[in-house]
């Protein structure tokens, strides 16, 4: 939902508590609703590793356009976030050569493949930044035969993912 892409925009969503408590960001549409689990303060930091999957393209034709890609939110003013794309993004950046932004408090900014193709998506993409940010990543319209669906969730940064990992 940060759109146009490639794009700060002032689409942060804060969430505050005083207990603990369960919070998702649903894409409540006819087609392709999905769930995205909200992570708080284990969601944020300053270093994250971006998964995606390979295996299925994007849903084409579709409108708006179907994409993969990743949004990052700042929690502080002044953050300086650093985005090494694995594959060319909408706005042209090539693959493996790092671009900067900076995020004022509550501003997003997604990251959006230019390819529809499995091959051609962001999976591996590092986002680096001074400040703590969040990051959720997704997946539009993913083709399975004559279905397709909305896929996504928000991930942790570096240090929370561990050394151990179950398939």
């Amino acid at each position: 939902e940060n759109k146009p892409g490639n794009t700060i925009l002032n689409y942060g969503i804060k969430i505050t508590a005083t207990a603990n408590i369960s919070a998702y960001y649903e894409a409540g549409r006819t087609n392709n609703p999905e769930i995205f689990p909200l992570k708080g303060q284990i969601g944020m930091g300053l270093s994250f590793i971006v998964p995606m999957q390979t295996r299925f393209d994007n849903h084409v034709p579709h409108t708006p356009p179907a994409h993969n890609g990743f949004a990052i939110v700042a929690t502080e003013d002044n953050t300086l976030v650093t985005i090494t794309p694995t594959n060319t993004d909408s706005a042209g950046h090539p693959p493996n050569i790092p671009f900067a932004i900076t995020l004022q408090k509550g501003q997003s900014y997604a990251v959006i493949a230019a390819n529809n193709q499995a091959a051609l998506h962001l999976g591996g993409s590092t986002v680096k930044a001074n400040k703590p940010i969040c990051v959720t990543v997704y997946d539009d319209s993913v083709v399975l035969g004559t279905s397709y669906d909305l896929v996504g969730d928000q991930i942790v940064p570096e240090i929370n993912t561990g050394s151990e990992f179950i398939m």
